[in-house]
């Protein structure tokens, strides 16, 4: 009876416990009536897996193939370009002078050749344009051409400023249109203007000490003219030297506004509409400083005849009429220079 209890508990065992599970080696067990049994072993072979596994180290020379980075050489060193310099600057080494190239022309002259040089053609005559360092009585040191010479959109402004450098009494050469220059009377009576405003500025500001707000409270020509400013949203009065500043400011900003005036060299025939209005209302500064004045205009119509030019460039494109200028003829003229 103890046998066959002893085979029946060893086959349960064999069946419960998986062939995986690798009992101790010294397990024992006892019976019922406590006799000690022999020690059972298991018989189910140890798995691929088990603790008798162990890799080889170092590898054998038939495992994998060991990595080995790639061999690189040493970078060969690139040899310096060489530059080839012009031979003119090669100097020998007892020189310690630089070679400047020869030239026929002055200093002052070369140089001026070589700049004229940058825009694409030599100079064919005296430069005109004034150097840096050039004095006073030496600027603008050159003669008018005929118009047809100029070049360029300004041609006939810089043609209108040499001649009045020249002189500002010859009123048929300035305002006389000349012959056979393609330009257009418009184009031509808006150049003006143009000058004409530049010089205005000028009188303004010889007038500056003398006409203030409380000395000139209202604009006036005499005792028998006022005039309003329509400069504001309503006309109303301003002190004359607000007046002028006024007109001066709102003919330059007609003058150049890109509207009616897009270029200097072509101007619309609708634009000299406006040209009547612009000259009716400059000469009433003429009309206030030789009333109220009289130095500043005696002073200024000595340098520059700018009263007496402006009366004759309006009668002779009949932007006024004669019985609009209240300033005598025969008294700007009188500090006309002869």
């Amino acid at each position: 009876a103890a046998a066959a209890a002893t085979a029946a508990a060893t086959a349960a065992a064999a069946t419960s416990v998986p062939a995986a599970v690798d009992f101790e080696p010294s397990t024992s067990f006892s019976d019922t009536d406590g006799s000690k049994t022999k020690s059972l072993q298991q018989q189910t072979p140890a798995p691929a897996f088990s603790r008798s596994y162990a890799p080889e180290w170092p590898p054998s020379s038939q495992s994998e193939p060991q990595f080995q980075p790639p061999s690189r050489s040493p970078p060969q060193p690139q040899p310096e370009p060489q530059q080839s310099r012009p031979q003119s600057l090669h100097l020998p080494h007892h020189s310690h002078q630089q070679q400047q190239p020869s030239s026929p022309l002055p200093p002052r002259q070369s140089q001026q050749g070589q700049r004229a040089g940058l825009a694409g053609s030599p100079p064919t005559g005296p430069r005109r344009r004034n150097a840096p360092g050039t004095r006073a009585a030496e600027m603008w040191n050159w003669q008018a051409r005929h118009l047809s010479e100029y070049e360029g959109p300004l041609r006939v402004a810089e043609y209108i400023q040499d001649v009045l450098r020249q002189s500002t009494s010859d009123l048929d050469r300035i305002y006389g249109l000349p012959e056979g220059c393609g330009v257009d009377p418009v184009l031509w009576q808006y150049e003006h203007l143009r000058q004409f405003l530049i010089e205005l500025n000028l009188l303004m500001v010889a007038l500056s000490e003398e006409c203030t707000p409380e000395t000139c409270p209202k604009m006036t020509a005499s005792n028998e003219w006022q005039y309003l400013c329509a400069a504001h949203r309503k006309t109303q009065d301003c002190a004359a030297i607000d007046y002028m500043s006024h007109t001066i400011d709102g003919s330059i900003s007609l003058l150049t506004s890109a509207k009616h005036f897009g270029t200097r060299g072509s101007i619309p025939h609708d634009s000299g509409k406006y040209f009547q209005s612009m000259a009716r209302r400059l000469y009433r500064i003429f009309a206030h400083v030789y009333y109220h004045h009289r130095d500043v205009f005696d002073r200024v119509e000595a340098s520059s005849n700018l009263c007496v030019r402006f009366s004759h460039f309006v009668m002779r494109f009949q932007l006024m009429s004669p019985s609009m200028l209240l300033v005598p003829l025969d008294a700007a003229e009188a500090g006309r220079p002869a």
